[in-house]
């Protein structure tokens, strides 16, 4: 048995188990923030007086967001650590729910922006989170 083996013993499945189920449930939070205009997007358009067919924009931009936030994200992380910046995308996320309710275009536009800055950002922290940093030796 190498060194490195017996330093590092095999992870529990009780202590597994909690850091995958807040992790679980943060992917499954975010999922449900970038979601949740497309879901209600008839009843959106109708209060803010657009067409409905313009939630396509509204996930557009959270997709191309997220896209270029999953991509320069990854400093945070070392940075932060996973879970530091798993809160700060949840946060963020809330935060855009929250301005989406003020009822004009702008916000929502704004929260699309917020929602994919921080929905980009949320699969870094859970991968590194679960396991563990990379190391260049």
């Amino acid at each position: 048995m190498s060194p490195s083996l017996a330093a590092n013993p095999a992870p529990t499945l009780g202590g597994v188990l909690p850091p995958l189920g807040a992790m679980f449930a943060m992917q499954v939070m975010m999922s449900m923030a970038g979601l949740a205009a497309p879901v209600f997007a008839v009843r959106l358009a109708a209060d803010l007086g657009i067409s409905a067919g313009w939630v396509g924009l509204y996930t557009s931009a959270v997709f191309v967001v997220a896209m270029f936030s999953g991509v320069l994200g990854g400093g945070a992380v070392a940075r932060l650590g996973a879970v530091r910046v798993a809160q700060i995308c949840l946060v963020v996320a809330a935060v855009a729910l929250a301005l989406m309710c003020l009822g004009q275009v702008v916000w929502v536009m704004l929260a699309a922006l917020m929602i994919g800055l921080a929905y980009g950002r949320r699969r870094r922290p859970a991968r590194i989170f679960w396991r563990g940093p990379r190391r260049c030796t």
